[in-house]
């Protein structure tokens, strides 16, 4: 049985922080929680990608990745 609580990130937490999760934990894809814990999106490495190209930060929330 997975504990899928390791590939929850909330959604105010940084993309650096994402970053760092995704490469310890998740490799592919972590589930993005509001404040509530309710599921709002999923979160990949590729979507930080195209983030950063848009002149996204890696300080900004996940939220603006998803």
């Amino acid at each position: 049985m997975n504990d899928w609580g390791q590939y929850l990130i909330k959604s105010v937490f940084s993309t650096s922080d994402a970053l760092r999760w995704l490469n310890e934990v998740a490799e592919l894809t972590m589930f993005v929680v509001n404040v509530s814990g309710q599921l709002i999106g999923t979160l990949t490495d590729g979507d930080i990608r195209r983030g950063l190209l848009s002149v996204k930060a890696l300080n900004d929330p996940v939220e603006l990745f998803m």
